[in-house]
């Protein structure tokens, strides 16, 4: 593992070899520097589309339409080579749109047909719900990735004793 600065910046450049999470711009990992934040750019976009799309085919088929094409990127994530910047960059963007057709609406759409007490509970209801998938993404992200270096640390060790047992001194 070597450690490399861009900008004011630190990050940790790992070897294609060792499998990380998917990058899609939350790490300042080389493979983000060709399309930084696809998956930022597509929700950005895509959440004013939801919801002219909304209007025209209904909420049940565009936040399925999002949910499909989260899936289908994260069936892609196990499938695709990682050091790939042009394949993890598509599969980010298709990520990012899955996400942005239902972060707008989803919205909207929890207190659609609420009013006065129902809608007030209704948004303390969602609030509570965001909250927990957070704290829960935050959680399996943490676990992922302290697994994935436990492994690629001791796959450093191994590959330094190797080298080392290799050199003439």
């Amino acid at each position: 593992v070597r450690e490399k600065i861009w900008g004011s910046r630190a990050a940790i450049q790992i070897p294609p070899s060792h499998g990380v999470l998917p990058y899609c711009g939350a790490l300042p990992l080389p493979l983000g520097m060709w399309f930084p934040q696809s998956q930022t750019a597509m929700i950005f976009i895509f959440s004013p589309l939801a919801a002219v799309l909304i209007d025209k085919l209904g909420s049940r088929f565009i936040i399925a339409l999002g949910f499909v094409l989260i899936t289908v990127s994260y069936i892609l994530f196990t499938q695709i080579d990682m050091s790939n910047m042009v394949q993890t960059t598509i599969t980010c963007l298709i990520l990012g749109s899955g996400y942005g057709i239902i972060t707008g609406p989803i919205t909207v759409l929890a207190a659609s047909d609420f009013t006065g007490n129902l809608l007030t509970a209704s948004q303390s209801v969602a609030g509570v719900l965001r909250q927990i998938g957070i704290v829960l993404a935050v959680a399996i992200y943490v676990s992922g990735l302290y697994s994935n270096l436990s492994i690629s640390k001791s796959e450093s060790i191994n590959y330094i004793t190797e080298v080392v047992s290799t050199v003439d001194v």
